[in-house]
């Protein structure tokens, strides 16, 4: 399978001489989901930041589709990738058609404002992730469950081709772990999704890749998720 990210040799640092990343390389396959795991200053939320342009690497190369990711415009890169923060904060109560409508904000024009095809998408994105009947609900009267869907709807709503996850099961009930776990499995979009949640790794990840330090201690299938992997990449003795 095709990779749609191709990383080489990618050095990135926060504060000088103190590498996060150095000569890092790694692809991730198209149309496939890649879940990232390892513990906390491993470079998992700073590795998404990277791919969605929001971060520029101090060296090296990432190529999006063949393309070095910076040749592409602010405009190209939020059209094609979806990006969910692990934190989100509501600043005003709009109703959750209102805030899904505005994933389509990449593809306006001028003044033309909302058209048929960004209500349609908006709806199609609801009745995917199940939440039609939220539609004039106020966003601050929703559970933190409800409201990672809406963000994820807001997401697919825009349609992008990659879809970019810092910690999309954080903080949820089982139920909407599991609501959105089905949801990710079924949308056929390229996934890339950073977790702690071993579980769900286990559950939808086609592809694993375990990050330690910035560097890539082993990547597999979700059959690397072994006790003695995990062992080493947490440094905790697992019986």
């Amino acid at each position: 399978m095709s990779s749609i990210y191709k990383i080489k040799d990618l050095n990135f640092y926060y504060k000088k001489e103190q590498d996060l990343f150095r000569d890092f390389n790694c692809g991730i396959e198209q149309g496939r989901i890649t879940g990232i795991i390892g513990p906390n200053g491993a470079g998992k939320s700073t590795l998404l930041h990277i791919l969605r342009g929001i971060i520029k690497p101090h060296s090296g190369l990432v190529f999006l589709k063949d393309r070095s990711l910076h040749e592409h415009s602010r405009i190209e890169l939020a059209q094609k990738i979806g990006i969910l923060f692990s934190e989100y904060q509501f600043v005003y109560n709009y109703n959750v058609w209102e805030f899904v409508l505005m994933g389509r904000y990449p593809f306006l024009t001028g003044l033309a404002g909302y058209g048929e095809d960004d209500f349609q998408a908006a709806d199609q994105a609801m009745k995917v992730t199940g939440i039609s009947h939220l539609k004039y609900k106020g966003m601050f009267e929703l559970s933190s469950g409800e409201k990672q869907i809406v963000l994820l709807t807001h997401i697919l709503a825009q349609k992008p081709e990659i879809l970019l996850l810092d910690e999309p099961f954080s903080h949820l009930d089982l139920k909407h772990q599991i609501q959105i776990g089905n949801i990710l499995k079924n949308v056929k979009k390229t996934i890339i999704f950073v977790t702690h949640n071993i579980t769900f790794m286990k559950e939808i990840s086609d592809r694993v890749i375990l990050l330690k330090k910035g560097k890539i201690l082993t990547e597999g299938n979700k059959k690397i998720l072994t006790r003695r992997n995990l062992s080493k990449l947490f440094d905790i003795k697992i019986n």
